[in-house]
């Protein structure tokens, strides 16, 4: 299966197992090429997931596997979580 595959709004496993707080299938996804920057269609990334259910471990590894701690263009770094059904 590709790591990387998506739905329709482009959010990944890997945004799935970071909402859900899953290390195991967070760390497995990243072992398996998943894209630690990759974007959903409201510009969330992993790491502002993360940052958004303030789970430290998971930001910690995202950032150790590559995610780029801050977006210049958003406000404080990490863009808004609005728009995503449930938020």
């Amino acid at each position: 299966a590709d790591p990387n595959g998506c739905g329709a709004d482009g959010h990944t496993a890997l945004m799935c197992a970071v909402e859900f707080g899953d290390e195991a299938s967070v760390q497995l996804l990243l072992r398996a090429g998943a894209n630690a920057n990759a974007r959903d269609r409201w510009a969330n990334t992993p790491l502002s997931i993360a940052n958004d259910t303030h789970s430290g471990p998971i930001a910690r590894r995202l950032i150790a596997a590559g995610a780029r701690a801050s977006d210049p263009s958003a406000e404080n770094g990490f863009p808004p979580r609005t728009g995503v059904p449930g938020r």
